[in-house]
């Protein structure tokens, strides 16, 4: 079996979710299975075997029109010359519709553009219509997504597929056990502020602490702007950092709790993250969140600071809850294995394939 994957992530992401998700998936799979990028700007493909994918790495790629038709003129060549017997397409390139001779697949991680389309400035998306209808077989990363994206797009159900993603790559044999990088006691939130990502609702809840002794660090995203400064009315301090995985891993390794906030999400890699390094998760009571995460966090109301202030308070005080949350979590994590991911995704290949 081969299988070619597309570069269009690679070309778009330097980092993130979904290019971490295929060459977790690449590096595991023992198949012929290859990473075709011709033009990269991404961190993880630089750690990937060199026969495991075509690409040359740059350290930025400015989004030009002549660029991506100079990577998908290469791409096209080499994926024609490898011959592979399915096509999976990282991230909704109209380019699909070229390579009719291979089955195709798509994986949809969300549908947070047609969910949140004020804030992405757009509506439902012909061009994306468009391309799904070229694929043969669809891959979604929960059932939640699954259950969107059937009801949104209009999909056959034997046409798509679950495979839960993994979160096993912070590992704690990487923490560097040197000193704190933040040396007093902090909660933690990680990537972006956009609205549905409800960042300001932990803003709200930080004057409601009861403890006050403790600063919010926000890992990675957009950097933080003077009214959201502003908006906190609280004595609690707030540190943005940014850097890579140890750097994380230290953040989530000595943090109080972990917090996601998201009005809505496909799966949340960072839930599990904080999972496996045994980091009390506090995340708000979405559909997706329970599903994922079982009884192995603290959920609140996403649209109640009270709520989620008293979540925050309850993980810090509580010991005996800490300490269930933390071993629900570590139980709960055995699932989402990029193993596991991979061992489930071999399995919708050669379901294809027998179509």
């Amino acid at each position: 079996m081969k299988i070619a994957y597309t570069g269009t992530i690679f070309y778009n992401q330097k980092y993130g979710g979904i290019s971490r998700y295929f060459t977790e998936v690449v590096k595991r799979i023992d198949v012929n299975a290859k990473i075709i990028a011709p033009l990269s700007k991404n961190i993880y493909l630089k750690n990937v075997n060199k026969d495991k994918k075509y690409s040359i790495s740059f350290n930025r790629l400015p989004q030009y029109n002549f660029l991506k038709e100079l990577n998908y003129y290469f791409s096209k060549k080499i994926i024609k010359s490898f011959r592979p017997d399915i096509v999976h397409e990282t991230y909704y390139s109209e380019k699909i519709k070229d390579y009719n001779q291979y089955k195709k697949i798509i994986s949809v991680y969300d549908l947070i553009h047609e969910k949140f389309n004020n804030e992405f400035y757009r509506k439902k998306d012909k061009k994306k219509q468009n391309i799904i209808d070229y694929a043969d077989h669809f891959i979604c990363i929960s059932n939640q997504t699954k259950k969107d994206f059937i009801e949104f797009y209009e999909i056959p159900e034997e046409k798509v597929s679950v495979v839960y993603l993994g979160g096993d790559h912070l590992k704690n044999d990487l923490i560097i056990k040197k000193n704190k990088i933040i040396n007093e006691p902090y909660i933690l939130y990680t990537g972006s502020k956009r609205k549905y990502k409800n960042f300001e609702i932990l803003i709200n809840s930080l004057p409601k602490l009861k403890n006050k002794d403790i600063s919010l660090v926000c890992f990675g995203g957009e950097k933080l702007n003077n009214n959201e400064l502003l908006e906190n009315k609280s004595d609690i301090k707030i540190i943005q950092i940014y850097g890579d995985d140890k750097i994380l891993i230290n953040l989530i390794d000595n943090s109080l709790c972990f917090i996601n906030t998201s009005l809505y999400e496909g799966f949340s890699i960072p839930n599990i993250e904080s999972l496996f390094l045994k980091c009390p998760l506090i995340c708000s009571n979405i559909s997706v969140f329970k599903e994922i995460c079982g009884s192995a966090a603290l959920y609140f109301d996403p649209k109640s600071s009270d709520d989620l202030a008293n979540c925050i308070d309850e993980i810090i005080s509580n010991s005996d809850l800490r300490k269930n949350i933390i071993t629900q979590g570590v139980n709960r994590s055995k699932i989402f294995t990029w193993d596991n991911c991979t061992k489930k995704t071999l399995e919708v290949y050669n379901k294809v394939i027998e179509d």
